[in-house]
């Protein structure tokens, strides 16, 4: 099954060749909820292999729609989605498409996050999760099609919190303004994470505890990865995390309950096709 976002449709009308790989059913939608359903029809039928084509959200919808399963096999097909980016895989379909037809492929294990929110249902994500600031930075990026200007314009209504982070025995307490709990590197094309992979079977948490000017003199720097270490940024690298706080969590770009939550890595979850 080919899973196509909103960013996934407009490559797929200059793609005609990815109609003739046998995927079987192409999936489009803007909401990345109605393609997490169509994902779980058909592994509820017994689909195992699916194509994205297009941003995070392809990713998230088939992380969601398949948490649960065994044996899902992923494939990128191209377009600006972060956790393949990891692996070194183009956002040019020209250049994917040959892989996803060769007879004998390459398979990575890759890790996805299980997000379980107060009062909410669990959900699967692929790539990343934020809270507090960063939520709103998310929000901005979505409008302003830039994780740089969310981050920027983001910042100018930041607050700080008493936040609990929980691993196991270990108990964290912080005032800060957001907290990203990261499985890979990127972030709309930023080095957010720079020592994070999708594939080491452990969390990769950003807690920020800076103010709004701190975080504007890292924004600059977020490309290349450098912003890291920090002293206003604490890096914690767990494997199971519960957040104690207020405020809303968004995931993979979308609103998906609120704290207190829990957090753990599900390891080698999908095959990724390279």
């Amino acid at each position: 099954m080919l899973v196509v976002d909103a960013v996934g449709r407009r490559l797929l009308r200059h793609s005609p060749e990815l109609r003739g790989l046998a995927l079987g059913d192409i999936c489009v939608s803007s909401d990345p909820w109605l393609l997490a359903a169509d994902v779980r029809t058909a592994v509820d039928s017994g689909r195992r292999k699916f194509v994205c084509l297009g941003g995070d959200e392809a990713w998230l919808s088939v992380a969601a729609g398949s948490a649960g399963a065994e044996g899902i096999e992923v494939g990128h097909a191209g377009g600006p989605a972060s956790v393949p980016r990891n692996y070194g895989l183009s956002s040019q379909p020209e250049r994917n498409i040959p892989r996803l037809g060769r007879a004998s492929r390459q398979l990575l294990a890759l890790d996805t996050i299980l997000v379980t929110p107060e009062g909410g249902a669990e959900v699967e994500v692929a790539n990343g999760v934020w809270t507090g600031f960063g939520r709103r930075a998310g929000l901005w990026a979505r409008a302003l099609g830039s994780w740089t200007a969310g981050l920027m314009v983001g910042g100018t209504s930041l607050g700080r919190q008493d936040v609990v982070l929980e691993m196991g025995s270990v108990r964290r307490e912080a005032f800060a303004s957001g907290v990203y709990v990261a499985n890979g590197q990127f972030l709309g094309g930023l080095s957010f994470v720079p020592a994070a992979h999708p594939g080491d079977g452990k969390l990769d948490v950003l807690v920020f505890e800076g103010t709004a000017q701190d975080i504007w003199r890292v924004v600059p720097r977020l490309g290349t990865g450098s912003h890291l270490p920090h002293p206003r940024i604490r890096e914690l690298h767990p494997r199971h995390l519960r957040i104690v706080g207020r405020g809303r969590l968004l995931a993979d770009g979308h609103d998906i309950g609120r704290l207190p939550a829990r957090l753990e890595v599900c390891p080698a979850r999908l095959s990724l096709v390279v």
